[in-house]
């Protein structure tokens, strides 16, 4: 009868193990979903063409925010495709671009601003 109790009370508490470990990943998953979504959703690129006038608004999903947020090469290239239909741009977006105000990042808007009507940053497109 002992025998009985030993591997009933075991395969109870194995199986408390194993629920309990369950339950933390799936804590653990929908914790870090709401920070991802809390941090990288709600982002926009906002791009004004060279005569002044605002272009391109363009919502950007959590994954592509995560990724252009956190890797300037890409933020980079993703935004020159945004600006690329109103002209060539002739500077480095992230370097010179936020020294002569060409890239504005503003967090607090969640707002991606590229201002190609600063002289000296873009050749106008041959259409």
């Amino acid at each position: 009868m002992s025998n009985v109790l030993t591997l009933d009370f075991a395969i109870n508490v194995a199986a408390q193990e194993v629920l309990g470990t369950a339950l933390t990943i799936i804590a653990l998953h929908l914790i870090n979903n709401a920070w991802k979504n809390h941090r990288f959703g709600g982002w926009t690129v906002k791009v004004i063409k060279p005569n002044g006038d605002l272009g391109t608004i363009r919502p950007i999903g959590i994954k592509k925010a995560e990724e252009i947020l956190d890797d300037l090469t890409t933020m980079s290239v993703f935004l020159k495709g945004l600006a690329s239909p109103y002209g060539w741009l002739v500077i480095d977006l992230v370097t010179e671009g936020l020294e002569m105000g060409v890239l504005s990042i503003d967090k607090s808007q969640k707002t991606i601003f590229v201002d190609l009507s600063v002289d000296g940053c873009v050749k106008p497109s041959k259409k």
